[in-house]
């Protein structure tokens, strides 16, 4: 068993679900074709963000499920665990509204999918704990877009092999450094608006002080 599990491509030839990672399989390799029962999962810090919309997110991860034979129910049978305004840097997955009481029961689903990696964490620690439990419960987890936009898949159905866990570590370690270096540039952005003439933090100025400061100008 490695860290990404093997999938068939269009073309029927086996491949890899990260290119990067290619490899030709073991002969006698078995592919899967039962079908998984999958969680859909959607988190977004800020509401109002567009770029990572819950329909987007959605999107991507139908599209990959379909292509590793995951099936996330529907109607009133539908698994999807939607945390909306909740932040991965603060709540860690089993912290969160709805992701963490899918955690608590593993028996009804074999995979959890998100769209990218950022969506399930964003720190080393949290990575852990969520690799960990996949490993004791024996559960795949299923990012649509990895590194270099090609999915990521990592399988803990096999418990003996430390691979799977050991390389999300890596990508939790580069996650959790982007997560810091975005709250750096935030600060240091909220700094340099502090200190700038005729700046107000977050929105425009109340009406007196920039009325104020219109006729302040107009004198010089």
């Amino acid at each position: 068993m490695v860290a990404s599990v093997l999938v068939k491509s269009g073309s029927g030839n086996p491949s890899l679900s990260q290119e990067s990672m290619r490899t030709d399989p073991p002969a006698g390799t078995a592919f899967e074709t039962r079908t998984l029962r999958g969680v859909r999962c959607v988190r977004l810090s800020v509401l109002t963000d567009e770029t990572t919309s819950p329909e987007r997110q959605r999107e991507a991860d139908d599209r990959v499920a379909a292509e590793l034979n995951i099936d996330f129910g529907a109607g009133d049978a539908l698994r999807e665990a939607v945390d909306l305004d909740v932040s991965a840097s603060t709540f860690g997955p089993f912290e969160r509204p709805e992701l963490g009481g899918w955690l608590a029961r593993p028996d009804e689903y074999d995979a959890l999918v998100w769209w990218r990696f950022d969506r399930a964490i964003r720190s080393m620690a949290h990575m852990h704990e969520l690799a960990k439990w996949a490993r004791e419960h024996r559960k795949m987890l299923v990012f649509a877009e990895g590194i270099g936009g090609g999915k990521l898949v990592f399988d803990f159905r096999n418990p003996m092999d430390p691979m799977a866990e050991f390389q999300m570590m890596m990508l939790a370690f580069a996650a959790q450094v982007e997560s810091q270096s975005i709250k750096d540039r935030v600060t240091g952005a909220m700094a340099a608006i502090r200190r700038m003439p005729l700046r107000w933090r977050g929105a425009r100025p109340p009406v007196r002080l920039h009325a104020r400061a219109h006729a302040q100008g107009a004198r010089r």
